[in-house]
């Protein structure tokens, strides 16, 4: 269908909703005060799929054909992109469906004068699958009309709006918001104005303007986390229903305190590179990853990792990334040409574990990674794998922190191990006089045994300390 074609089938609708009698079906906006939109009803290929819709802009911009997407969003083919796009982002993709099959549209889409979509695309998609398969009840979509005097910039706020109503609507994703809101600061909206589109008031401290900027700087510490792996991950590695705001404004904070510290903006890379390895390897809850700022991956993961460590050393080669057409499908071979940077604050061994946690975390459960000694892992047990050894790590950095700063520390866990010892005492006066417990006696008192040889090295480690030498010498000056 042209475009003449569609702007005169809404003209014509239009027409006979004024020439209709009785009331009218319309839509409010809340916006310039409220603004009463007609609704008409066209058939299912009238409308035009969104490329601009912030639903999708993570997925768009990955997609292989975004460049052909871009330049003609009205051809088929771009069409036919946009709504695989926009059916796989949608997570009520399914129940809407079966929604808009027993009951029909009860929400109105909203489009443009020229039959471009600005709400209700998933609709639109979903009411054509209907159709097609011969399960629809309708072989049209309900869609208020806005008139020309919306610019591009109120368009832009109108999407925004619409989505922070919810039927069965699907909110966005994280990283979808952070680029609809990268979009209203490309249009020339204040970091104040988004926020009253984004209905954020003040908290945690901070106006609603800082709240938009924070999220800002954190849409540029993704694209920065992203590009520390090779090749730079797609956008789409973010946009998923795992991904939270907390975690990456924690992040957002040990990197500005690091580069602050050391007044160096890549200080901080080696922050982001452990802090990743963590989040791929599927330990992304909120708290495991606030103790993923440290330097837990050369202390406690690299040692641990058996059969992957030889491919860690730095031997002038680094992960590559998803294979070309034409290569060997035999297995994945990580190695690839040496691409880093010779100043990269990154440790190589570091680095190499993000490239192939990367790797590996964008596979699928089938796909085989070649190890430097020949051997082949299947990706899904490399990431089990190496995840184990980074929860131990975690876990133990968590102990860490609850036990205090690095002077209290000693004495933090010392207290636990009271409390902890306390506890089995208990335990054991409850099950002493069960003869049950005589088969598990050797085993406790072997436990015991380790407990006393520990706690000796301790008191010696303590009674040895370089301090008391010092407090002496101080004594006799």
């Amino acid at each position: 269908m042209t475009e003449s074609n569609r702007k005169l089938h809404i003209v014509r609708a239009l027409q006979q909703y004024e020439q209709a009698p009785g009331a009218k079906e319309t839509l409010t906006l809340p916006l310039r005060g409220g603004t009463i939109l007609p609704v008409i009803e066209l058939p299912l290929d009238v409308p035009l799929l969104n490329h601009e819709s912030f639903r999708i802009a993570p997925q768009l911009d990955d997609h292989p054909d975004c460049e052909l997407v871009r330049a003609d969003p009205t051809s088929e083919r771009s069409q036919r992109v946009i709504a695989q796009l926009v059916e796989e982002v949608h997570r009520n993709a399914d129940a809407l469906k079966e929604n808009l099959s027993q009951e029909g549209q009860q929400q109105p889409g909203l489009i443009t004068r020229s039959a471009k979509l600005i709400n209700g695309n998933t609709r639109c998609v979903l009411l054509r699958q209907l159709d097609r398969s011969g399960k629809g009840s309708t072989t049209t979509i309900k869609v208020a009309v806005l008139s020309d005097i919306f610019d591009n910039r109120e368009l832009l706020e109108i999407e925004t709006v619409l989505q922070q109503q919810v039927e069965l609507k699907d909110s966005y994703r994280l990283a979808n918001q952070l680029m609809m809101i990268k979009r209203l600061h490309e249009a020339e909206l204040t970091d104040e104005q988004i926020a009253r589109t984004l209905r954020l008031n003040k908290a945690n401290g901070m106006t609603a303007a800082e709240r938009v900027f924070e999220r800002r700087e954190i849409l540029r510490l993704m694209e920065r986390a992203r590009k520390l792996v090779h090749p730079p991950l797609p956008m789409t590695v973010f946009a998923t229903d795992a991904d939270k705001l907390q975690n990456w404004q924690e992040l957002l904070r040990s990197v500005k305190h690091a580069e602050l510290e050391r007044n160096n903006t890549f200080a901080s890379d080696p922050i982001i590179a452990s802090w990743m390895i963590a989040y791929l390897t599927g330990n992304n809850s909120v708290h495991k990853l606030r103790h993923a700022t440290g330097s837990f991956i050369e202390e406690h993961v690299l040692e641990e990792l058996g059969r992957y460590k030889e491919q860690l050393q730095p031997a002038g080669s680094t992960p590559k990334g998803p294979p070309l057409e034409g290569d060997s499908a035999d297995g994945l071979d990580i190695l690839g040409e040496d691409t880093e940077d010779p100043n990269d604050a990154v440790q190589p061994e570091i680095r190499a574990l993000l490239n192939v946690v990367a790797r590996a975390h964008q596979a699928d459960e089938h796909t085989e990674i070649v190890l430097p000694t020949g051997e082949t892992v299947a990706a899904p047990d490399l990431l089990s794998e190496v995840g184990v050894k980074v929860k131990k790590a975690l876990d133990l950095e968590k102990r860490r922190s609850a036990a205090g700063t690095k002077l209290l520390r000693p004495q933090g866990h010392l207290n636990s191990a009271k409390t902890a010892l306390n506890d089995a005492l208990k335990a054991l006066q409850d099950v002493r006089t069960d003869i049950q417990f005589e088969g598990s006696k050797p085993t406790v008192l072997m436990l015991l045994q380790e407990i006393q040889e520990l706690a000796g090295k301790v008191a010696q480690l303590v009674a040895d300390s370089p301090t008391q030498e010092v407090i002496v010498l101080e004594e006799r000056s």
